[in-house]
């Protein structure tokens, strides 16, 4: 199941070595997630099926969608045609088109529809930040993973660029363990980590 915002928070707290969140602060953390969130999509979109409901003399629809590669006319709850896309040169006269967050369709298309008519649009979209703690995030767990480990190279990169930061790890988060030696050592791992999870997250998106 899907963590929330809360429950992602405590997950990558511990990833940091930092259960108690006194150096990586609730609002520290909650950046690195929705970095990661971010990071992650880059290369692992959501994959959605959009239900536009027609409407009369309305050519153009809001979508979340950063790309997409299939539409779909569904009459009475079944598949009815597949719309063809706009051929690049003439635009959205000749078929569908995605832009700047919306979804573009020819007047004849339209036009030809009758009410309660569906557009289903295939496509990908970025997983949404995370603002309020009962927020559920948009992730399987092969996402999940990618973000806490995006996360942990991140934050672990940072405490080697700011060494005030990375002496009030050792101290407040009991980690006097660790030696600047040994950090870069852990921020080489997490980083190869990292570089090792975004290749196997990556995608080809249909066309």
């Amino acid at each position: 199941m899907p963590p929330t915002l809360s429950q992602f928070r405590v997950k990558v707290a511990r990833d940091l070595r930092d259960p108690n969140m006194r150096t990586f602060t609730t609002e520290y953390v909650n950046d690195l997630i929705n970095a990661g969130l971010e990071e992650v999509s880059r290369v692992y979109p959501q994959e959605v099926i959009q239900v536009i409901n027609r409407l009369p003399s309305t050519y153009s629809y809001g979508s979340a969608c950063s790309s997409a590669f299939r539409a779909e006319w569904w009459k009475n709850g079944k598949f009815h045609a597949l719309l063809p896309a706009n051929d690049q040169d003439n635009g959205s006269i000749t078929g569908w088109d995605l832009w700047a967050g919306q979804f573009l369709l020819p007047t004849g298309t339209v036009d030809s529809m009758a009410a309660g008519d569906q557009i289903r649009l295939w496509g990908y979209q970025s997983r949404p930040q995370l603002v309020n703690d009962n927020a559920v995030a948009a992730t399987d767990d092969t996402a999940e993973w990618g973000v806490r480990r995006y996360a942990r190279s991140q934050a672990f990169a940072l405490m080697q660029a700011d060494r005030a930061l990375f002496k009030q790890w050792q101290a407040a988060s009991t980690n006097t363990d660790v030696s600047s030696n040994m950090l870069g050592q852990m921020v080489g791992l997490y980083a190869s980590e990292w570089d090792r999870t975004r290749n196997y997250l990556r995608r080809l998106r249909r066309q």
